[in-house]
């Protein structure tokens, strides 16, 4: 199962299922969540911390957003969309573009 998928499980089963989307405290009950989402309750999937705890633990090892541009080659790698659909067309571009390079 991808994480997304998992991700939007969770987000259904613990947020979605108990909240009223059209209450004026949405916004204030999705933070509220979210917070103790992400910084309060453990992830067995994350060895038992939490998500920011996980982030402390990585952050280090994270390139900045001027590292990944230095780094980028596009001759080497594509961009990957979001949407799947979009993806695949721009993957068979990508590699008749590297075929026609050689």
């Amino acid at each position: 199962m991808e994480k997304s998928s998992v991700l939007k499980k969770t987000d259904w089963d613990e947020f979605y299922s108990w909240t009223d989307c059209q209450s004026d405290r949405f916004l204030e009950d999705f933070k509220r969540w979210e917070h103790e989402y992400n910084n309060l309750r453990p992830h067995s999937s994350l060895g038992g911390r939490t998500p920011f705890e996980k982030l402390q633990q990585v952050k280090d090892r994270i390139p900045s957003p001027e590292e990944l541009e230095k780094r980028y080659d596009p001759k080497k790698e594509r961009l990957r969309e979001a949407n799947y659909y979009w993806d695949n067309i721009m993957a068979k571009c990508f590699e008749r573009q590297k075929k026609e390079s050689l």
